[in-house]
């Protein structure tokens, strides 16, 4: 069973050869591998050749932290939002493991609300 069919059966809660594992983030990656994702703030300016090199050292860390850690899926969250990211990640793992996206903006957690009528106002 690869980490797709893994993360697909315990969704549909069929049993699997272990418990899937993935973490939405991983921001270690300079104390496990000595490696760092490209600066969130640069992507805006970067030229496609800049943001190709980009995405590439992204998918290096993220091959590095699914082997060592099995991961059986990837949240693609470096680079933010960027569909980009996401076909990279497609071609660089395949069907092996489940493979997503962030998109940005999300509500991380209630104690993150700064404005509740504006919060009540959003879900109505």
């Amino acid at each position: 069973m690869n980490g797709r069919e893994r993360m697909l059966a315990a969704i549909a809660f069929r049993e699997t050869d272990r418990p899937p594992h993935f973490e939405v983030m991983f921001e270690l990656e300079y104390e496990a591998f000595g490696l760092r994702f490209p600066d969130r703030n640069s992507w805006k300016d970067m030229t496609p050749r800049e943001k190709d090199l980009a995405v590439g050292s992204c998918m290096e860390i993220y091959g590095r932290i699914i082997e060592r850690y099995r991961w059986d899926a990837l949240a693609v969250y470096w680079p933010w939002s960027d569909p980009d990211g996401v076909r990279a990640a497609k071609r660089e793992f395949g069907d092996d493991i489940l493979v997503g996206g962030m998109c940005g903006g999300g509500m991380w957690s209630i104690e993150n609300i700064d404005d509740w009528e504006r919060f009540a106002v959003d879900i109505t």
